[in-house]
């Protein structure tokens, strides 16, 4: 089993231009060196955070090749699909690029059994050298990958790096605790919680803006300060009620445009903020800490 050792990784947003044509290569490029300076060790890059979705094939791996060549941090290419054949080859190029490792999202919409999701990693898994990060998420997927499935992929496959857990099932960050399965929280409202359980990290949303925070909170827990860690995290609450009061990464877009990281802009079918909501996620966030980083 490959292991990664970074603990503070940032799902990391795609900065456009405000037609949400193009892609603003220099305010992506200070973004990241702002993260570097705020705690982050890497990033994922074109995760849901990025907005792949919407990205097309070609721009995926031109964008992929890009951060790669100037981000000052590492980079794990978000190369997932529902398809297990392009799965492979956004993996092969990711690899091409120079990233340090695949995240990879389990099969949405077409819902493969856990036979179907454990060959399908398998597959990806086989078609590369770069450790791979499983991505649980079946609020977005419409599958959950079961803890077994987990286990016999990391028996199978030596470049298996581990799980990135969004489904809210701290049973299952229990068990993967338990059996030695690296596990990074996918939900930053439950970051203290999953880092009390044992996870090795996080792979935050969050970090977009408020890096240093989520680095105090790991750094508070590791430290086996509970009692600061639970102050750190009363912060991260709000933090979080504000980057996921509309979907993600709808706020967040929002906020890092206030921090001058971006346009407010993002390609449909996602839209901007209603002015309701921007005025929620400023009280919410401004007594914190994110724009004044």
């Amino acid at each position: 089993m490959s292991t990664l050792e970074f603990r503070n990784i940032c799902a990391v947003i795609t900065p456009f231009f405000n037609d949400g044509e193009l892609i603003d290569y220099e305010k992506h490029y200070q973004h990241l060196h702002y993260l570097k300076n705020g705690g982050v060790e890497a990033i994922v890059s074109l995760g849901t955070t990025g907005e792949s979705p919407t990205i097309s094939f070609d721009e995926h791996l031109d964008i992929i090749r890009e951060v790669v060549r100037f981000s000052p941090l590492p980079v794990i290419a978000g190369a997932g699909g529902n398809s297990t054949a392009e799965a492979i080859l956004l993996t092969r190029e990711a690899e091409k690029a120079r990233a340090i490792a695949i995240l990879s999202v389990a099969p949405y919409y077409n819902r493969p059994n856990q036979k179907g999701i454990l060959e399908h990693y398998v597959k990806i898994c086989e078609s590369t050298s770069l450790p791979v990060l499983v991505y649980n998420v079946p609020k977005r997927t419409g599958v959950d990958i079961e803890v077994d499935t987990v286990l016999r992929l990391r028996d199978k496959c030596k470049n298996f790096a581990g799980v990135k857990e969004a489904s809210n099932n701290l049973a299952a960050v229990q068990r993967y605790v338990q059996n030695d399965v690296p596990v990074y929280c996918g939900e930053d409202a439950l970051n203290f919680v999953m880092l009390c359980l044992g996870a090795q990290g996080v792979i935050s949303v969050l970090s977009n803006f408020a890096g240093r925070t989520i680095s105090a909170l790991i750094d508070q827990v590791s430290s086996g300060n509970l009692k600061g860690a639970r102050w750190i995290n009363n912060q991260i609450v709000d933090l979080a009620k504000a980057a996921f009061l509309d979907t993600n990464p709808i706020p967040t877009k929002y906020i890092c445009s206030r921090l001058g990281f971006c346009e407010n802009s993002l390609r449909l079918p996602l839209t901007t903020l209603s002015a309701e909501n921007e005025k929620i996620v400023v009280k919410l966030i401004e007594k914190d800490i994110c724009f004044t980083e």
